[in-house]
């Protein structure tokens, strides 16, 4: 849940995408970890969309609508548990 909340995080800053390298670096998840296990369980779930940027050599990463609407959620339990 931590890439749907650094995701959602950045997009509301302003940078819709983040390159592979950007998120894994953001959150703190191990890069072997993120490729083995969640890369694909965020793209199945249909909470994120890979960009292949071939000449550039770069992986973007964003939001679907669904990634979004869950990026919401999760930042208001987050905000209300340091409220409470």
């Amino acid at each position: 849940m931590r890439a749907i909340v650094v995701l959602y995080k950045n997009e509301k800053s302003g940078k819709p995408t983040l390159t592979i390298g950007e998120l894994i670096e953001k959150t703190g998840i191990p890069e072997s970890t993120f490729h083995r296990t969640i890369k694909r369980a965020l793209e199945e779930g249909g909470l994120v969309k890979y960009n292949v940027k071939k000449k550039e050599r770069i992986v973007e990463v964003c939001l679907t609508d669904l990634g979004r609407k869950l990026g919401q959620r999760l930042e208001d339990v987050i905000v209300e548990l340091r409220m409470s």
